[in-house]
């Protein structure tokens, strides 16, 4: 059977990335009208915003960075979770990381931010649950870190850049506070639908 008979919603979400990131970055002015934008969101009434950015990103490198992420770690959680409960997990975090940028910019009408970073956070930390101790090959490092390593590594950078990183500003489109929420929320949402995940990471640890 092929990858979309196994694993349709992974393929699904993929399809829906790559197409509307295309779209995005090729017509003139769709990034702009598809984007997480702060004023207009709050005061335009432009709340479909919080889901069209969460499926463009803002370069070629964003967008492959998410969807090796998502082809990585998500058919695993779609074997696991079920079509429901995988939609859960990623729509959930989506949610999440939306709702928690909306808090903590919410007094930043210029805040602008694309990519489906939230939800692949979800999907990231959810997979962790599952096998912590699974070897992830990141970019050209030739020896597998564990999962759970990575995830912290994760962590760390998103909240480093959440202050704007070294010149103290972020000037890329992407919204390091989603990483954060949505690896929480992942985590939480798993935990729920899912209670042997819980069971299962401990059993590695202690």
């Amino acid at each position: 059977m092929g990858f979309f008979a196994l694993f349709p919603i992974t393929s699904a979400l993929l399809a829906a990335n790559l197409a509307l990131s295309w779209y995005a970055l090729a017509v003139p002015g769709a990034l702009d009208r598809l984007a997480f934008d702060m004023g207009r969101i709050l005061h335009h009434n432009e709340k479909y915003r919080m889901v069209t950015s969460a499926f463009i990103h803002a370069d070629l490198f964003h967008l492959l960075f998410n969807m090796i992420a998502l082809y990585s770690f998500g058919p695993l959680l779609e074997s696991r979770l079920g079509i429901v409960g995988y939609l859960v997990l990623y729509f959930g975090s989506l949610a999440a990381s939306d709702w928690f940028v909306l808090q903590m910019k919410r007094d930043q009408l210029a805040y602008r931010a694309v990519g489906a970073s939230g939800a692949i956070s979800g999907v990231i930390f959810a997979f962790i649950l599952f096998a912590p101790l699974s070897k992830i090959y990141v970019f050209f490092i030739p020896v597998g870190i564990p999962a759970f390593v990575v995830g912290g590594i994760f962590l760390a950078v998103s909240l480093y850049f959440m202050d704007g990183g070294p010149n103290g500003k972020n000037d890329s489109l992407i919204g390091h506070e989603a990483h954060l929420a949505g690896a929480v929320a992942g985590t939480l949402i798993t935990g729920i639908i899912a209670p042997d995940s819980v069971r299962i990471f401990l059993s590695y640890f202690v």
